[in-house]
């Protein structure tokens, strides 16, 4: 797909957008949103100053630095302490621009400076407070996770009284905070991702099915299941290697499992994640059917179809961009089995395998491209700002 050509697109006037942030960018991999919505709003003709904890090392944007305390509970106070001196310290230059977008866990600390700085806001909700099932067990880490939960329903509370309105990842997301922001308008910003620069036609499935599964490798995300979906393939008869990237709690355990069906690279650079997806049939979306993932959306998910991937794993919205896709071979029940079954017919045919998954594919990543979301964002905050 080509990029947008910017310059000859009537998007309105420009504007001046501050842009307050939790996610540690330069380390956190979910901070490639920020990274690329900056550029591609740039691109748009908007001026955007980011500020959060980490370094971008991309001198086209300006972002601010602020230091945090990396201890669980500590870290958003201290951000926010220090957002907050930023904002008193550059007031005059940052009440002059049109929007700031602010991350719904610094809403609460940070309503007093918002309210003197006296410009528009939107707060941003890139994945609420997850269940203590995904969190684990224990009296604090319950402790955190209900506090974190009433700080989230108070941002939003105090965003439908006073904000312009609010960005969600998925739809799924979006009817879960209606009902907190008295029907704000609500825009969505998915995961995206960029055109796969490494894709060449794909090798023969039916000698070896190449799968990959990308992202962190935690419990919380269903990745023993992958293990059992192996021993499917095997049973069919499929000739298989999975390959993981990423790293978490369960690195060492797949790691173990380095042989002529699994290795596991660890942590790669986007490049490089790039260059492995050019290579693969299958992508892996191992999350199961709870409510912290059928909101969610996946970078994974852009990065596969980007990719020209087939797409496996439970079928629940968060795994899905909509309806009736070629691609999307996930399962209601029994995923590992069911999607085991439908691959090794898939891989005993022979045919057609670009034409039934890679072109569709990457039919449905356009509308995740990073220049789509950003024009579209750019639209919506205009929109809000509109109707003061």
């Amino acid at each position: 797909m080509q990029g947008l050509d910017y310059r000859r697109m009537n998007v309105g006037k420009n504007m001046n957008l501050l842009w307050l942030s939790g996610r540690v960018i330069g380390s956190d991999m979910a901070g490639t949103t920020e990274e690329m919505l900056c550029s591609n709003l740039r691109l748009l003709g908007n001026e955007v100053v980011l500020i959060s904890p980490g370094r971008l090392e991309q001198p086209s944007i300006e972002h601010i630095s602020i230091p945090r305390i990396g201890i669980q509970g500590l870290e958003t106070l201290t951000a926010a302490r220090n957002i907050g001196k930023v904002l008193k310290e550059k007031k005059e230059r940052f009440m002059l621009f049109d929007v700031v977008l602010v991350d719904w866990r610094f809403v609460r600390m940070l309503r007093n400076d918002l309210e003197k700085l006296g410009i528009p806001w939107i707060i941003i909700d890139r994945g609420p407070p997850v269940t203590s099932g995904i969190f684990g067990k224990g009296i604090k880490r319950e402790l955190l996770r209900n506090l974190q939960k009433i700080f989230w329903k108070s941002a939003w509370k105090e965003a439908g009284r006073t904000s312009i309105g609010g960005f969600v990842v998925s739809g799924e997301h979006s009817k879960l905070v209606r009902k907190l922001c008295n029907d704000k308008p609500i825009g969505i910003i998915p995961a995206g991702s960029v055109k796969n620069k490494y894709l060449a036609t794909k090798s023969d499935v039916s000698e070896l099915l190449k799968i990959s599964y990308v992202g962190r490798i935690d419990r919380k995300r269903g990745l023993q299941k992958i293990i059992d979906f192996s021993e499917s393939l095997n049973t069919y008869g499929v000739e298989h290697h999975i390959t993981f990237a990423g790293e978490g709690d369960l690195g060492s355990k797949f790691s173990e499992f380095n042989s002529d069906k699994f290795s596991n690279v660890g942590k790669i650079s986007q490049d490089e994640v790039m260059v492995l997806l050019a290579e693969q049939h299958v992508g892996i979306m191992p999350m199961p059917d709870l409510p912290i993932w059928r909101i969610a959306s996946p970078l994974k998910l852009a990065e596969y179809l980007a990719s020209g991937l087939a797409i496996v794993g439970p079928s629940h919205p968060g795994n899905r961009v909509g309806e009736n896709e070629q691609w999307n071979l996930l399962s209601e029940n029994n995923w590992w089995s069911d999607c085991a079954k439908k691959l090794s017919e898939l891989a005993k045919e022979n045919t057609g395998w670009e034409s039934r998954f890679v072109f569709p594919a990457i039919e449905s990543s356009k509308s995740l491209m990073w220049d789509i979301i950003a024009l579209k964002m750019s639209k919506d905050i205009k929109l809000m700002k509109a109707g003061l």
